[in-house]
């Protein structure tokens, strides 16, 4: 890889290009931007590229902000063998040492949080809305420098380390950013792709618990209505995960528990799926509460399903259909008609 290829790749335009190519690689199904009710019926495999995708795309995107942002002129700040490691840095030790210290403080609040966030539905959802407000904005607040101070101490430790590269190998390079573009040996640039990995896992731990609870507080909790073949309806219902054998493992929780009661059902048993949103964790639009969004038997494979057990009869799907008519995205069964 030469120096104008490596340029472009850390440049805007490169990393605006990053997440296509690794779309057409990893993720080659349209699984990208789904409903959280298609996202139930993503297979095991389908997830795993899903999160490997965002995950190598957040990498990039990190690396690429906090590198760059904290780029040392390796002339200002040559290396020593004293914290912070570098002559004249732009922020004194003392700073540096305090900034670390809010950072481990938050981290242990957060993760103290993140172990009962159950409790947080009493402080996100109040009948008073600027008790709610207050909520919100001392969580973002607190979550935005805690991730500022994590993002500026990955890219220091990187760019430090590419200081020292340029010292012991003599490189004489003006910034470490030319260092990652001139590294000798492929074995050095292999050592610094280790190195970066390594810091980067470390910091997705320590943003584990903001991540756990942002998604927490903004993931809706949504059930299923479930119709099956043969008349039979499934109310309040949460779709765990497809299963093998062509089944769908549904549950009466929305994890899997030693306390949820799970069902195993055979997907062409099903004729429709009605997703019902429960936003019962924070106060988010009004559009979206109490929504439903329905899927037929056309999603899973309707031509097993004639096969099994009759359709219920014209008046059933009739009183079925007349309950959910003034609901919103809703989907005639194929078969049906007026």
């Amino acid at each position: 890889m030469d120096y104008q290829m490596i340029q472009w790749v850390f440049s805007g335009i490169g990393v605006f290009f990053i997440p296509i190519i690794l779309k057409s690689i990893f993720v080659p199904h349209p699984i990208i931007n789904i409903t959280l009710e298609e996202k139930s019926f993503l297979s095991g495999h389908h997830r795993a590229m899903r999160r490997l995708f965002f995950e190598c795309y957040g990498m990039l995107a990190i690396c690429y902000v906090s590198i760059i942002g904290t780029s040392i002129d390796t002339e200002a700040h040559p290396i020593t063998d004293q914290f912070p490691f570098v002559e004249n840095s732009n922020l004194p030790t003392s700073l540096i040492l305090f900034f670390e210290i809010v950072a481990l403080m938050i981290f242990i609040f957060l993760f103290s949080v993140s172990l009962f966030k159950k409790s947080l539905r009493k402080v996100f959802k109040n009948n008073n809305k600027r008790k709610t407000r207050k909520a919100y904005i001392w969580f973002f607040t607190i979550s935005f420098v805690y991730f500022l101070i994590l993002l500026y101490t990955f890219g220091y430790m990187i760019n430090l380390f590419l200081n020292l590269l340029n010292t012991k190998l003599q490189l004489n390079k003006e910034t470490t950013m030319e260092v990652i573009f001139y590294m000798p040996t492929s074995l050095s640039m292999f050592g610094l792709s280790i190195i970066v990995l390594v810091l980067y896992l470390l910091l997705r731990f320590l943003l584990f618990p903001m991540i756990s609870i942002i998604q927490f507080i903004f993931t809706p909790d949504i059930t299923a209505t479930i119709t099956l073949n043969n008349g039979t309806i499934l109310s309040n219902k949460y779709i765990l995960r497809p299963s093998i054998d062509g089944n769908i493992l549904i549950g009466d929780k929305p994890n899997i528990s030693d306390g949820c009661n799970k069902t195993m059902l055979a997907k062409q048993t099903i004729v429709r799926v009605d997703f019902n949103w429960n936003q019962d964790s924070i106060e988010m639009d009004a559009a979206h509460n109490d929504s439903e969004h329905t899927i037929t038997n056309n999603v899973f494979t309707s031509s097993q399903c004639e096969s099994t057990k009759p359709l219920p009869s014209k008046s059933l799907l009739d009183e079925e259909i007349d309950k959910i008519l003034n609901k919103k995205s809703i989907l005639l069964p194929p078969d049906y008609k007026k």
